[in-house]
């Protein structure tokens, strides 16, 4: 056997470890991004966790492990699409606060910089 075959067979025991490895935590997997999708999806925590409520029961009654973590990650996908635009405006307006190009003196401003740690004003 040649030094190429041993590595060859080496590499395929540990991918096949790897293999099986990730197989038996994808359902773990799957339920953690549901449960960060179903946050994600929207911003009220009672409704944001009764989404995730449904979703995990969703991905507990898909057949196999891999295909709940498919099923998982297209929620993901959507959630992820659904919060980008809100993440933009959050740190474009975060961006002008800090260059002192807007001064957070409305409510929501106030609001939205307290809420995100800033500390823009004290809260009413």
């Amino acid at each position: 056997m040649s030094s190429v075959n041993r590595w060859e067979a080496v590499l395929g025991v540990i991918l096949g470890l790897l293999v099986n490895e990730i197989t038996d935590i994808s359902p773990w997997i799957a339920r953690r991004l549901v449960r960060w999708s179903a946050y994600r999806w929207t911003t009220d925590p009672e409704i944001a966790a009764g989404y995730a409520e449904e979703w995990e029961a969703l991905i507990d009654d898909r057949p196999g492990k891999l295909f709940k973590l498919l099923t998982a990650v297209r929620f993901s996908l959507g959630a992820a699409g659904r919060a980008a635009p809100q993440l933009a405006r959050h740190i474009k307006a975060h961006i002008l606060l800090i260059l002192g190009l807007r001064k957070a003196r409305s409510p929501y401003q106030l609001i939205r910089a307290t809420y995100a740690g800033i500390g823009a004003g004290k809260k009413r």
